[in-house]
């Protein structure tokens, strides 16, 4: 019970419901959070990394001095464990999320759908 010296008119059960429907809330947005604004951040990342990688090896390509040629090879292995860790990220969230799941399976039947209305036409 809540000891404010006020009557709140709750009892502990309704307190615990409140509680639990505000948990339950907090872990939707979170969720909503996470489905609406993951997935356009993280390809982001992943563009932008290889396209580092890409202009790192363009930059090794034209340089002549061997040490400054270490250097940039260095920086290419640290652009690709980034890019091993995305990668890494995105299967562990796609295995994981139904909502992958159910957005892939709605994806892969749209897809068969228009083979085959492609294929009959």
């Amino acid at each position: 019970m809540i000891d404010s010296g006020h009557s709140t008119g709750a009892s502990n059960t309704s307190i615990t419901k409140i509680k639990r429907r505000l948990r339950e809330h907090t872990l939707k947005r979170i969720h909503d959070i996470a489905n609406s604004g993951f997935e356009i951040q993280h390809v982001r990342r992943v563009d932008t990394t290889e396209t580092v990688e890409r202009l790192l090896w363009k930059e090794y390509h034209d340089e002549q001095h061997p040490f400054k040629r270490a250097q940039i090879l260095m920086m290419i292995l640290k652009a690709q464990s980034y890019v091993s860790a995305y990668y890494e990220a995105t299967r562990d969230v796609v295995e994981k999320s139904d909502y992958f799941r159910r957005t892939y399976s709605n994806i892969s039947r749209d897809t068969r759908e228009e083979q085959d209305k492609g294929g009959t036409g």
